[in-house]
């Protein structure tokens, strides 16, 4: 088995292009769904202060804490998991995917100057009576030190061509 393929950003892509680039992005078609063996990753990423006092001002978290809010690493994390969606190899279309969850363990508090390391990998699929759920893993250290995991999952909304058949007998 070969090592994942690793993205890895000095700093965070620019939303304009993952939006534009979104719009392009098509589905496979393929028959034989696999995830990519792919992951992203940003390394000493200290966040942006003025950004921190926003969302915790609009999400009702104490603006003059010392710590992150305990959401705010998957902020920081989204910008990659559009990434994974968006590379080459991802047999979906990232645009009209649905957003099903997330959950969320904090290991212990983040102090909002520390120096941190996320990293998303493809954490498995499901076949539904809907579509493709996909699960994507977020992962925040400092220095070693797993501070702060998530997990994510989206819906590909895929007919059901049985259904569907089944639907035009019945009329």
């Amino acid at each position: 088995m070969s090592p994942a393929q690793r993205l890895q950003f000095d700093k965070a892509p620019s939303i304009f292009s993952q939006a534009s680039r979104s719009l392009f992005a098509r589905s496979s078609g393929t028959k034989n769904f696999q995830l990519p063996d792919l992951d992203a990753a940003f390394y000493g990423i200290v966040p942006d202060q003025k950004n921190i006092k926003a969302y915790s001002a609009i999400c009702g978290f104490d603006t003059n804490s010392e710590f992150l809010p305990i959401t705010y690493p998957h902020i920081l994390g989204f910008k990659l998991h559009l990434e994974l969606m968006l590379h080459r190899t991802f047999p979906l279309g990232p645009m009209g995917m649905v957003h099903l969850s997330n959950t969320v363990i904090q290991h212990r508090d983040i102090k909002k100057t520390e120096s941190l390391d996320i990293r998303v990998l493809f954490d498995g699929h499901e076949k539904t009576d809907k579509g493709i759920e996909v699960k994507l893993r977020t992962e925040t250290r400092v220095g070693m030190e797993l501070v702060w995991e998530g997990s994510s999952t989206y819906l590909a909304i895929i007919p059901n061509k049985t259904a569907k058949k089944k639907e035009k007998k019945e009329r």
